[in-house]
């Protein structure tokens, strides 16, 4: 692909990546499925299998309300000043 298509692509990927509130959802929503994202990534059935189990093992707690809940929570501690070093 031209280099000019993909520098926006990267560019805006870097930018929400930089974005405190979306790296910490992206990190707590993989903390919250690393069980389903284990399985798709290293499991040792066919793809399909692979996708079925991780879809499976999506449910609403661990898929909207966990990692919302450990973002805002991350937040409210950093705004509270007890930031972890």
């Amino acid at each position: 692909m031209p280099h000019n298509l993909l520098k926006p692509v990267s560019d805006a990927m870097a930018d929400r990546l930089r974005n405190p509130v979306y790296f910490t959802f992206i990190l707590a929503w993989s903390a919250s499925n690393w069980y389903g994202l284990f399985l798709l990534f290293f499991g040792e059935e066919k793809a399909s299998i692979r996708v079925d189990a991780f879809v499976g093992s999506l449910g609403w707690w661990n898929a909207v309300y966990a990692p919302i809940f450990f973002n805002a929570s991350a937040f409210d501690i950093d705004a509270l000043g007890c930031r972890i070093h």
